[in-house]
This record gives structure tokens, sequence and C-alpha cells, in this order.
């Protein structure tokens, strides 16, 4: 007992600053604020990972079908069509949404939220919410969309499962022998992290049942992050003043005010009329 309590003084004294002298507090790191944007970013995309792990439980297939097809319209292409008959039965070989032909940007020009963002060729789209042996489901999938109908020009797989970097690799690597189109694999990770960000977080509200309270409240950044063609568009239309009043101005400025309605941004005044 005394050995301990000589160790104690011993250590106490360590801690004491010499007499005479102050020593200087340690400042500690600040915890970071629960409703930082840093945080709430991270919150979202785990409450995303942990929906879309989920999806199997619910045999929720349709549902992730849709949430990849709004996904795409604004991540990807426009000029998307849902696949049509049973899924289930194999109905759909393979391709769950592809792109349509449309030839009104070239007529048009690239302008506006759906001419701005037409696919150059065809795009086909194939999802699952298999959590086994993800990369023969997409080989199978691949194959079935290469062997009926028409060569796409790019295949897109998304998939609830994350697929580790090796597996990947080969997937790639086998179907880069034998298709000579675009091809990209979106697992959990990136649907997560594209997901969360507030422009199309509506996607996640509304197809895995999230709660609006973690809807990205708006911040000045966002003025900057507005897409490429609603700048172009607004810029051109600040430059030329008002409609002439024809059907072609009316649909333009409409499509640019309206088509985007579920954005935040554009609910909040994104400046479109502004002059």
């Amino acid at each position: 007992m005394e050995v301990e309590r000589a160790q104690d003084e011993r250590a106490g004294q360590d801690h004491e600053a010499p007499a005479g002298v102050e020593l200087d507090p340690v400042a500690l790191p600040e915890a970071p604020a629960a409703s930082s944007p840093e945080t709430k970013l991270t919150e979202r995309e785990q409450y995303i990972r942990f929906a879309l792990d989920n999806l199997g439980a619910r045999n929720a297939h349709h549902d992730f079908e849709e949430l990849c097809r709004q996904f795409a319209q604004a991540r990807i292409a426009s000029n998307i069509l849902p696949a049509t008959g049973p899924v289930s039965a194999g109905g759909d070989q393979g391709r769950d949404a592809e792109t349509f032909h449309t030839v009104l940007k070239d007529e048009l020009g690239p302008h506006g939220a759906f001419l701005g963002r037409v696919s150059d060729g065809l795009y086909v789209f194939t999802c699952t919410i298999q959590q086994e042996d993800v990369d023969k489901k997409i080989l199978a999938d691949v194959k079935k969309i290469l062997d009926h109908g028409r060569p796409p020009a790019a295949i897109f797989a998304f998939c609830t499962g994350n697929l580790p970097v090796g597996k990947r690799k080969k997937v790639e690597t086998y179907i880069a022998k034998q298709f000579d189109g675009k091809f990209e694999i979106i697992d959990r990770e990136a649907l997560a992290v594209q997901l969360a960000q507030r422009d199309i977080y509506w996607i996640a509200e509304r197809y895995l049942d999230l709660p609006a309270a973690l809807t990205p409240a708006p911040v000045e950044e966002d003025q900057a992050q507005l897409p490429q063609w609603y700048v172009g568009d607004r810029e051109r239309w600040r430059e030329r003043g008002g409609p002439q009043g024809v059907l072609a101005d009316i649909l333009d400025l409409k499509d640019g005010l309206g088509s985007l309605q579920p954005a935040p941004i554009f609910r909040s005044g994104s400046g479109m009329s502004d002059s």
C-alpha cells in the first residue's frame, strides 16, 4: 500500500507545474456539429446504403428499377424509356430501360433540360438487387443484352451490392472483349454518394422511403453547381430579352423553369427570369 501511495504522489507531482509557472491549457479538438453539412451528407449516405441493401428483403426490384431510371435521367441521359413486359419472366431481355431515338437535338440544338442530356446512340440499363454473385448476374444480363435487340452504344449496370475492385476489373475486362461500346457498373456505394446530393435526393426519398428531415438544406454554393445547360440557357435568354410569343420560345422557357421542379435549387429561385 505504501508503495502504491508513493507512486500516486510521484505521478501527481509529474503533472503539477513548478512553483510560479502556469501551464497553458490544452486545446481539445471540437467534435463536428451534428447539423454540419459534412455530417448530414454522411448520414444521408449511410441511410441510403442501408435502404438499398434492404431492397432485396422487400423484393422491391421494381422500385429499384424506377430509382435507377430516375437517377439515369438526372445523371446520364434524358431520353429513357422503361422496359415493358414481365420482368421476372425475362421478358425485358436484360434491358430494364433504354434510350429512344430523337431528332429534336439535331433540329433545335442541345438546349434545355431534355435536349441538353440526350444520349449519343442507344444506351441500355440493367438493374439487379441480387446480393450474391453480383458479377455473374451482371455478366448474364450483359450477354442477354448483346444477344437480343439492337446493339447498344453503352451499357450501364446498376446493383445494390458492392462489387470489389478485383471482380469489377475482371467483369470490365471480359465485357471489353465482347463489346466495343461504353460499359459502367454503378454499385451501392456509387449510388449512395450520388443520391445524397441535394439536387437528386428526392429520388432516394421517394423510392427508398427515406425521411424528409434528411433533405439537404439550401446552400450558397448551389448557384455554382447549376447544370451547365441551365446556365447556358439562362445567359442566352438574358442576352436575348423576352420571348417573342411563339410556341418554340414558350417551350424553351417552360423546359428551363419547370422540368427539374423536384430539385430544391429550382424551387428556391434560380434566377432564370432575372434580368
